[in-house]
């Protein structure tokens, strides 16, 4: 049976390890993917209605609960922007800095500019990447011109926040954190390794979403 030790804590009557993943979902729990459809990489609240950043990336924790080779890895697209376009991917967070840390992750997704200006749809890359449950990735997007309205983490929801730490007291939660970027650059070549991240408090983080193959 399939399991991911990502987060252990003990507990239940037996005292006994209980497995959680970063997704809310631990494999025993999980009945697999089913070809074509949809999956969050966060089990989290949604805010409907939430349009994407344009200013800098912004990234938000994405696991799998089951090894799974996506079809697509992308963004959820309820609302186009007007000539909006968009780039993302998946990083590996880093063992000591417990954040998005080194270069994009190869098969994850492409320097290509995505067009967000149409109708809903999983806006993604196609993937050539085997993701593995246990390990806590990174899901980095960032959007240009009139930005589109994605499937983002909702305002009042502390899941993330709980995973990700927050560096000030004050109101509302932590929904992501982002770092500079210039949209015209290579997303590929960005290395995050030494990187400086910066909380995000306001609705707007999109959630990373894979398509099974």
């Amino acid at each position: 049976m399939a399991t991911n030790p990502t987060f252990q804590s003990a507990g239940g009557l037996d005292n006994t390890f209980k497995t959680v993943s970063v997704s809310g979902l631990s494999a025993p729990l999980h009945p697999g993917y089913v070809s074509g459809r949809f999956y969050p990489g966060l089990n989290s609240a949604q805010a409907a209605a939430v349009a994407g950043n344009t200013a800098v990336l912004i990234f938000t924790l994405f696991s799998v609960a089951l090894p799974v080779a996506p079809a697509k890895i992308g963004l959820l697209v309820t609302a186009g922007g007007a000539g909006s376009t968009a780039k993302f991917g998946l990083w590996a967070s880093g063992i000591g800095s417990k954040r998005p840390s080194g270069l994009m992750l190869p098969g994850s997704g492409s320097n290509t500019a995505l067009d967000t200006s149409g109708a809903a749809a999983l806006i993604g890359n196609v993937a050539n990447i085997t993701l593995t449950p246990g390990l806590p990735y990174w899901f980095g997007s960032m959007c240009t011109a009139t930005a589109p309205t994605v499937i983002s983490l909702g305002g009042n929801n502390l899941v993330y926040e709980a995973l990700v730490g927050r560096a000030a007291f004050g109101a509302g939660a932590i929904l992501g954190l982002s770092t500079p970027f210039t949209f015209g650059n290579d997303i590929t070549a960005l290395d995050l390794t030494n990187a400086t991240f910066i909380d995000v408090g306001a609705a707007g983080s999109p959630i990373g979403y894979l398509q099974a193959p």
